[in-house]
Formats: structure tokens, sequence, C-alpha cells
């Protein structure tokens, strides 16, 4: 049996289809966010910065490493 076709693999069909989804949902919030043209100020920092894209990116917390202003 090939190693890529274990159940266990990343590779099986309903891990795969997950992460289709999943992409799928990001690509649609992804999209109009170009248009925006959201100007971002060094200055502000990077919880300023990231509170711009909404729900596109990770938690604050998670990024920075502190907790939420």
């Amino acid at each position: 049996m090939n190693k890529w076709a274990t159940s266990g693999s990343i590779f099986n069909s309903a891990t795969m289809r997950k992460k289709h989804v999943e992409l799928l949902a990001y690509d649609e919030k992804l999209r109009h966010h170009p248009d925006m043209r959201i100007k971002l100020d060094l200055d502000d920092g990077v919880k300023v910065n990231y509170g711009k894209f909404g729900d596109l990116l990770s938690d604050v917390k998670a990024v920075t490493g502190g907790k939420e202003e």
C-alpha cells in the first residue's frame, strides 16, 4: 500500500474536503479587502493595525503575545 494512501495521511479525502471548505470561506472573506485600500500607520502598532482587518487575521494576542488593550 502507498504511504500517501493511508487513513492517517493528511491527504485523505475527508481532511482535504474540510481544508477546501475552510479555504473557500477564507477566500470569500478576503475577496473584498484589496479594494478597501486600508490605511496602515506603523506608529499605531500591530494591535491597532490588526483591528483594521477584522476577522481576517489571527487574534492580536496570538500575534503579539501580550494582552489586548
